[in-house]
């Protein structure tokens, strides 16, 4: 079905909802993503400096699609106010260690750096819907 428009104004209303409507659906599907890489951190393997909690997991978030005139804007991020009941270092501290294999952490480090590798294909995934 093809949709006609009586003004420019009209399309463009139309443009940014379909453009509104992908980056909400690449937003959900990056955080998914990196909820994944997240979970296959713990890859089976059992530390001896430190215990795990499963805290780590809690942390993927994002931010609602927000328009700003003809712009767009979110963020996936790894929420850094997620607390530890074991060990001395903050949630900052155990996510900077995990992701680049830093202060003897045992697991598959990255998952944020192969989370960002997808961003972009995702996005053009999401677009090229349209």
């Amino acid at each position: 079905i093809m949709t006609t428009f009586n003004n420019f104004a009209a399309l463009e209303r139309q443009i940014m909802r379909d453009i509104t409507s992908a980056a909400n659906r690449a937003r959900d599907r990056i955080e998914m993503e990196l909820l994944s890489n997240v979970n296959n951190y713990y890859d089976g393997s059992f530390p001896q400096r430190y215990q795990r909690t499963g805290t780590l997991l809690t942390s993927p978030d994002s931010t609602p699609v927000q328009v700003r005139g003809k712009s767009l804007e979110f963020s996936v991020y790894m929420d850094d106010r997620i607390s530890y009941s074991t060990g001395t270092f903050s949630g900052a501290q155990v996510i900077d260690a995990t992701e680049k294999g830093t202060a003897g952490t045992i697991g598959n480090h990255g998952y944020f750096q192969r989370t960002e590798d997808k961003v972009e294909s995702i996005l053009n995934s999401e677009l090229a819907s349209l």
